[in-house]
């Protein structure tokens, strides 16, 4: 049986298989979120984790902190999480 790494969103069955992420991301040790989460989010707040990632290819470890990194990721996992967001992603 192969290792799994399962959407960070509980109590959602999605995963991703380890090789798949190693390939993807070089390492097996990442918060994986399922694409069905990451729709609940509005396109200004996955802007701000894709300004985050351009900032970090271009400029290095040091244009985002860590502290700054986790608090970002932990907001938007407490807005994933709520349930009164589902059906928002479909303009609903």
């Amino acid at each position: 049986m192969k290792a799994k790494i399962y959407c960070s969103i509980r109590p959602c069955g999605r995963f991703m298989f380890v090789e798949t992420a190693i390939r993807r991301w070089g390492s097996a040790d990442v918060g994986m979120i399922c694409g069905k989460h990451w729709r609940r989010l509005s396109k200004r707040e996955r802007a701000v984790v894709a300004r985050m990632r351009r900032k970090l290819n271009r400029y290095g470890e040091k244009a985002v902190t860590r502290e700054r990194w986790e608090r970002v990721w932990r907001a938007l996992y407490r807005r994933m999480r709520d349930p009164a967001r589902i059906g928002q992603e479909l303009g609903l």
